[in-house]
């Protein structure tokens, strides 16, 4: 799809898009997506919810490459992606004409919802776990 298909497709299932750089970006249930448009290659697709957690120290950033693994194994189609301090999730694909896009944007969604909510989940229960051990140990 080029950059106007994709606009024109998202403006007609009701989402608002912009233009940012390379990306057409847009809201879904609050969330800020995007997708990468490439001029090369018009039978690829990637939808990106970029910048959905933030690691903020190194043991953190260990933490959260081990759950990206998991949750990129675990959750069809995902990659859960860390780049600098930020987590990003991605759907890549191909497809061989614009109307499989369409029926596949809002399963792509949901699969990278799924996958930051997955991530989110298990960040939170490991620094609960972390901090139940802490006390054990302080008594």
């Amino acid at each position: 799809m080029t950059e106007d298909e994709v606009m024109e497709f998202l403006a007609n299932e009701g989402y608002r898009p912009n233009r940012d750089g390379d990306y057409v970006i847009f809201k879904a249930e609050s969330w800020l997506y995007g997708i990468d448009v490439d001029k090369e290659d018009h039978d690829f697709f990637r939808l990106q919810f970029p910048n959905f957690w933030e690691l903020e120290s190194d043991e953190e950033i260990a933490k959260g490459y081990a759950i990206a693994n998991e949750v990129t194994d675990k959750i069809k189609g995902v990659k859960v992606i860390i780049q600098e301090n930020k987590v990003f999730a991605t759907v890549e694909i191909f497809f061989v004409n614009k109307e499989n896009i369409e029926q596949a944007l809002n399963r792509c969604i949901r699969a990278v919802q799924t996958a930051a909510a997955k991530f989110a989940s298990a960040m939170t229960t490991s620094h609960a776990n972390e901090d139940q051990a802490n006390e054990r140990k302080a008594k």
